[in-house]
């Protein structure tokens, strides 16, 4: 199984559709938010994709969850957009948050920057506004 993990669309499924027609085996697409009509869209056209779309401050009139917490390839997952918890300061909301859970890895969007950190045994990665994480057997990968 694998995991595409994006965020921040904004409008834009070129590089998504990209990724989606070119990386063989991708079974699940997780989308962090701003981009409620893009993740549509690519659900549409992508029907075999399990798919979980979060909402995020942008996506207005949109009743998708505000965090998932779901296990997948060896890793119990703390997803959000990330606005609620102040991911534009630090990440300490987010590993209250996760902490809650268990997590051991969290995702998370909003600043539109690629961030790869860890702290307190649990990984926090943002794919940006430009990239994409793909998740593959518990390995974890930039796009």
């Amino acid at each position: 199984m694998k995991m595409l993990v994006v965020s921040d669309t904004h409008g834009s499924t070129r590089m998504t559709r990209n990724i989606l027609d070119t990386e063989k085996g991708i079974t699940h697409l997780m989308h962090l938010g701003d981009g409620a009509k893009d993740a549509q869209l690519i659900k549409a056209d992508y029907p075999h994709l399990y798919t979980c779309f979060i909402k995020g401050n942008n996506d207005h009139f949109c009743d998708f969850p505000e965090k998932i917490v779901m296990d997948f390839s060896g890793y119990t997952i703390f997803a959000t957009h990330g606005h609620l918890y102040g991911v534009r300061q630090n990440i300490y909301g987010l590993l209250k948050e996760a902490t809650k859970y268990k997590a051991n890895l969290v995702l998370f969007g909003h600043t539109h920057l690629k961030f790869d950190g860890e702290l307190n045994g649990i990984r926090f990665l943002n794919p940006s506004a430009y990239g994409a994480i793909l998740i593959d057997n518990g390995s974890l990968h930039f796009l």
